[in-house]
């Protein structure tokens, strides 16, 4: 009688612990499609700030998305979903840091878009490229102020994560630093370059 007893125990146990790995394999299915979303919703904000498209109803439905995500994660451990919203983390901080320095708005940190520090931070190396976009595109329409508004905010962005000082294996960010850092130069020397120019036509109209 009590060999029978564990026999069933033991169905018992296993088949609790595998319904809960079918729970988890189905919001880790659900949680790559809604990373792809994110990302490519992301990179439409991203796409339409820098083309001056209205890019609100876009940006709305990507903070829902996000929510979305983040409520899946709260319905299994996260520490075996988290892994896989790196990259939509990262892609999402990107669009909402970039847009709000642009708009001039207060850029929020990295617990008001519920995403971890890792992915925060990364995300900013890769806002620097962003911006740098932004500038070149206002020299072409000749808009040297912000130009040089923007670069600012760059040098700031730039010395912060320079700033930021820790093992590959925690967060991977010295490649993006050094790319941030070739991205400066080219960047300092475009508005530099820009601004002698226009001094010059200014000089010879006058």
């Amino acid at each position: 009688m009590q060999e029978k007893s564990v026999i069933e125990r033991i169905r018992e146990v296993i088949e609790h612990a595998a319904g809960e790995i079918d729970e988890i394999e189905s919001i880790r299915e659900i949680t790559i499609k809604e990373t792809r979303d994110i990302i490519k919703l992301s990179r439409a904000v991203i796409h339409g700030i820098h083309t001056g498209a209205d890019i609100d109803e876009k940006y709305k439905a990507l903070r829902m998305q996000m929510l979305h995500l983040r409520s899946l994660c709260e319905k299994t451990e996260s520490h075996k979903i988290i892994p896989l919203l790196e990259d939509a983390f990262q892609e999402f901080a990107e669009a909402c840091i970039f847009l709000a320095i642009v708009r001039n708005e207060r850029v929020p940190e990295h617990k008001e878009l519920g995403i971890t520090p890792t992915a925060y931070l990364l995300a900013m190396g890769d806002v620097l490229g962003e911006l740098r976009r932004f500038v070149l595109n206002n020299l072409k329409k000749g808009n040297i102020k912000e130009s040089e508004k923007v670069l600012e905010i760059m040098e700031e962005l730039y010395t912060q994560i320079e700033a930021v000082d820790y093992p590959s294996a925690i967060i991977p960010i010295r490649h993006k630093i050094d790319v941030a850092r070739a991205l400066m130069d080219k960047t300092r020397s475009d508005v530099a370059y820009a601004v002698i120019a226009n001094k010059a036509r200014e000089n010879y109209t006058s």
